[in-house]
């Protein structure tokens, strides 16, 4: 999966920030994997040089599916958190980076493939602002 890159959008900002100090193959593909097995999509990665496609889970979708940490906790069975000294669940932090990519008007893979096109509106929506 890293090779392809997980983009779908939903399961694509999950791999970054699980990836956090995480073993890739052993804590992360299986993380996203549960994430899209939960959305019933068989591959949650698609390599960027395919051409526009349908986002099967765009982030309204993603979110309505998880109001909560709890939420997907309860589907990713991943309790780590981003750092050992004061960091939040990682789940926490892939729900607080969707609704950051949310209110930049991010909402599919094609919108997020735009987004690494533009600098101005890449380095607002990294930054939260």
């Amino acid at each position: 999966m890293r090779e392809d890159a997980a983009a779908r959008t939903g399961c694509r900002h999950q791999s970054a920030i699980h990836s956090i100090g995480a073993h890739y193959d052993r804590h992360v593909v299986p993380v996203v994997e549960r994430v899209a097995a939960d959305f019933e999509i068989d591959s949650p990665a698609v390599p960027m040089s395919v051409p526009e496609f349908g986002d099967p889970v765009p982030l309204e979708v993603f979110l309505d599916r998880y109001p909560s940490t709890e939420a997907l906790l309860a589907t990713t069975k991943n309790r780590q958190n981003t750092s050992t000294r004061g960091g939040i669940r990682k789940a926490d932090a892939t729900l607080r980076y969707a609704a950051i990519l949310r209110d930049h008007e991010i909402h599919t893979i094609q919108d997020a493939r735009a987004l690494f096109a533009d600098h101005a509106i890449w380095r607002a929506a990294r930054t939260g602002r």
